[in-house]
C-alpha cells in the first residue's frame, strides 16, 4: 500500500511539472483586419480580441498609422469584455497600415503589440487608377497631336 500512494504521488508531481503554467501576460487572440490581411475594401474598426477581459477606462491605446506616416484612428475607442475596437478615419489612402495597441488585462504592467495590414482599392496601381492614366495617355496624343499640326503649318510656310 505504501508503494502504491508513493507511485501516485510521484506521477502527481510529475504531472505537475510537466503542465506548463498558465500564461500570466494574457495575448491577442485574434484581430479583424487580420495581421498581414490584404484589403480591398477599407476597413472601418479595427478589432482586437484577448484571451481576457479587458479593464475599462483610459489605460487602453489603440493607435493605427497609414500609410503616409499619419493616424487614421479617429480617438474613439470601446471595450466589450475582451474585445477593443477602435473606428478608423474615414477615406484612408491606399497603402500599409501599423496597428499598435497597449492593452490592460489585468496584470500590473500592459500587454503591447503591433500587427499590419495592407489596405489597396481595386485598381489601384502606385496611388493612380487605370482612369487616370488613361485621362494621361489623352492629354499625352492630344498635345503631340497638336506639336505635329504646327510642325506641318511652319514646314508649308517656308516654301
Amino acid at each position: 500500500m505504501k508503494k502504491l500512494c508513493l507511485i501516485v504521488l510521484v506521477a502527481l508531481f510529475g504531472l505537475g511539472v510537466a503542465v506548463p503554467p498558465a500564461s500570466a501576460a494574457g495575448q491577442l487572440v485574434s484581430s479583424t483586419p487580420a495581421a498581414g490581411a490584404q484589403l480591398r475594401k477599407a476597413p472601418e474598426t479595427v478589432r482586437l480580441t484577448f484571451d481576457r477581459p479587458v479593464l475599462g477606462g483610459g489605460a487602453n491605446v489603440v493607435t493605427v498609422t497609414g500609410p503616409d506616416g499619419k493616424p487614421w484612428s479617429s480617438g474613439a475607442m470601446g471595450v466589450d469584455d475582451n474585445v477593443v475596437t477602435a473606428v478608423l478615419s474615414p477615406q484612408p489612402p491606399s497603402g500599409d497600415y501599423v496597428v499598435d495597441y497597449t492593452i490592460r488585462l489585468g496584470e500590473p504592467s500592459p500587454l503591447t503589440g503591433q500587427l499590419r495590414f495592407t489596405f489597396a482599392e481595386p485598381g489601384s496601381s502606385g496611388g493612380m487608377s487605370w482612369q487616370t492614366w488613361a485621362g494621361l495617355g489623352t492629354i499625352v496624343l492630344c498635345i503631340a497631336a497638336l506639336l505635329t499640326a504646327a510642325a506641318f503649318r511652319q514646314a508649308r510656310a517656308r516654301r
